[in-house]
């Protein structure tokens, strides 16, 4: 019976690693898809929005806000950026930062210093 002790320890290896990965989900890290960083914040639309202006503002972005035909997202303009901020619960509000056209280091920099600006003000 040596396969059990084997897959025990595989069932352990493959649990903790998913409870370290929902850890690290419900700390808000940044995360980053294609040509995307986006972070989830625990507040309201409006709280986390005033909060991504600020951000923006403080680091020398000229901010529009853009119509948005859904009342639970805000979309924001500025110097080839585009920024969403979805409700995605009654407490959790998501800040999607896309930078550029294309995916570079450059523009996931740019997003993460935006991001990082938004932690500042929330």
């Amino acid at each position: 019976m040596k396969i059990l002790p084997i897959i025990a320890l595989t069932l352990a290896a493959s649990t903790s690693s998913c409870i370290v990965a929902a850890v690290g989900a419900a700390a808000g890290y940044i995360q980053y898809d294609n040509n995307e960083g986006w972070k989830d914040y625990t507040g309201s639309i409006d709280q986390v929005f005033s909060a991504t202006q600020k951000a923006l503002t403080e680091l020398g972005y000229s901010a529009s806000e853009a119509e948005s035909s859904d009342p639970t997202k805000r979309l924001l303009e500025a110097d080839g950026l585009k920024l969403s901020i979805a409700k995605q619960t009654d407490e959790v509000i998501r800040v999607r930062v896309r930078v550029g056209t294309f995916k570079t280091d450059d523009h996931k920099r740019q997003a993460q210093l935006i991001l990082d600006g938004i932690d500042k003000q929330m």
